[in-house]
């Protein structure tokens, strides 16, 4: 593992990037996997292009490894395992939003960004450990904290938990995902979309069903409200 640490940072995302274009430049594949993490990020991307800052002390880190054979169930699976690890790790009991929220006492406490470069699936993850200056911030949506603050060498031993965990059955991630799913057979509504019905899960290729009047629509991007 190649682990670059910095400070603060605009984006781990971008630093990671140019962390692959490096080594692609002296071989044709990784040799390892590369980890980005910082202390503070300041113009970190969430779904959609929204930003995502992170504060001191939280976790803000991008890694690349290789996609799920179904490219758009990589978030879900790694939402999945971080979920897992979490609760193994500090028995923190996070839910899963579709299509790449992590949830924590009905408030969102981290999210996973998945990017295509290179071949390698360039994944961003953020999520808000405890902090005393946390009431002090403005968020321009419900979230909250994990209630421990962060653990030491954490990025790394989370690194390998999911390295030695890859779910790759498109039927065992929907079946997982499915029982982390905060929102299963809720009714939502499709932001930006004039599309409301009852969430049932999501098919193989990782698109959410809803059932809007008997019907079942398949959604491949937005955010539900609820």
């Amino acid at each position: 593992m190649i682990h670059k640490h910095v400070n603060s940072c605009i984006s781990t995302q971008d630093i990671l990037k140019s962390l692959i274009d490096e080594n692609l430049s002296k071989d044709s594949t990784l040799k390892e996997t590369l980890v980005v993490t910082c202390n503070e990020q300041t113009g970190g991307k969430g779904q959609k292009s929204n930003s995502w800052t992170t504060f001191p002390d939280s976790l803000a880190m991008s890694f690349a490894i290789m996609p799920n054979h179904q490219i758009q169930l990589t978030p879900i699976e790694i939402g999945i395992l971080v979920s897992d690890f979490l609760d193994h790790q500090i028995n923190a009991d996070i839910l899963l939003k579709w299509p790449n929220d992590l949830i924590y006492r009905d408030k969102k406490v981290g999210g996973i960004l998945m990017e295509l470069y290179k071949d390698y699936a360039v994944v961003g993850l953020g999520i808000n450990f405890y902090t005393e200056d946390f009431e002090n911030i403005n968020f321009r949506f419900p979230a909250t904290t994990l209630d421990s603050e962060k653990p030491e060498d954490l990025e790394e031993a989370l690194i390998e938990f999911i390295l030695n965990n890859r779910l790759q059955a498109p039927e065992e991630i929907q079946e997982r995902f499915e029982i982390k799913c905060h929102h299963m057979k809720k009714e939502l509504k499709l932001l930006d979309e004039n599309i409301s019905g009852k969430f049932i899960g999501i098919n193989l290729d990782g698109s959410a069903k809803l059932e809007v009047d008997s019907e079942i629509k398949s959604i491949y991007s937005g955010s539900f409200l609820y």
